[in-house]
């Protein structure tokens, strides 16, 4: 999944978790929304079944 979803434009990082069923990405809001990066997830074969939006800019990694 990482390679196929990281290849959306305006994705900036994926970090998957497979044993736990979670993936955090990383995105630019401006190029990107949450609906186009659960369809690029469903698009892989997975199941998206909850979407959690965390506010925060790249100064603050």
């Amino acid at each position: 999944m990482k390679k196929s979803t990281f290849q959306v434009a305006g994705i900036e990082s994926v970090k998957v978790n497979l044993s736990a069923g979670e993936v955090d990405v990383t995105f630019d809001e401006s190029q990107l929304t949450l609906s186009e990066i659960e369809t690029a997830i469903q698009e892989t074969g997975y199941e998206v079944t909850e979407a959690t939006v965390k506010i925060g800019c790249s100064c603050c990694k």
